[in-house]
């Protein structure tokens, strides 16, 4: 008798640009890895960078709006800021293939002013604008549970410089099943 592959290894998991059969353990243990990897690092950018053999690249989006998530008031609350942050909403793709979406709001004053040039061409990556060596991130929640279709992470964290701890972001990044594979 044949089997149909999603009884013999147990569910559909989508890992790469399109649907692959795979254990529910090699999907969970793929997603944990990448996990691990974006822990090790300040920039989420650095880390898709490394599975992209093209310049990871950002499609910016004209919908600045943050995703719904009552706790996102508080979080922008920790930028301790007077000013008003400026939320750039974006796609990050390796060629063509969706890694991420991502909401960064940002302090404009607290940056750099080429820093703040790089970010209004919207083809920039924050993480790669701002400089890895001149940020830290301070994790908050991530899910992995009741996101939108198509995404299987979101990471919440502040980005804070490394001059002098100033909070200079709050970024809220949604991850693909691409994101943790090569292209």
């Amino acid at each position: 008798m044949t089997h149909h592959p999603a009884r013999r290894y147990g569910c559909l998991a989508l890992v790469a640009k399109g649907l692959i059969w795979a254990s529910p353990a090699l999907a969970e243990n793929t997603v944990s890895s990448f996990e691990k990897q974006l822990a090790q690092r300040s920039s989420a950018t650095a880390v898709l960078q490394k599975t992209c053999p093209v310049m990871i690249h950002a499609q910016l989006l004209q919908d600045p709006s943050s995703p719904t998530d009552p706790a996102i008031i508080e979080h922008l609350k920790l930028l301790q800021s007077p000013y008003a942050p400026i939320i750039r909403h974006v796609r990050l793709f390796c060629g063509s293939s969706l890694r991420s979406e991502a909401w960064n709001a940002y302090i404009p004053e607290r940056l750099t002013p080429e820093t703040r040039h790089i970010l209004a061409d919207g083809h920039t990556p924050f993480g790669r604008a701002v400089g890895e060596k001149n940020f830290w991130r301070e994790r908050l929640p991530k899910r992995t549970t009741a996101l939108p279709n198509g995404f299987i992470l979101e990471n919440q964290a502040i980005l804070h410089r490394q001059s002098d701890n100033q909070p200079i972001a709050l970024v809220i990044e949604r991850y693909t099943g691409a994101s943790v594979s090569s292209p």
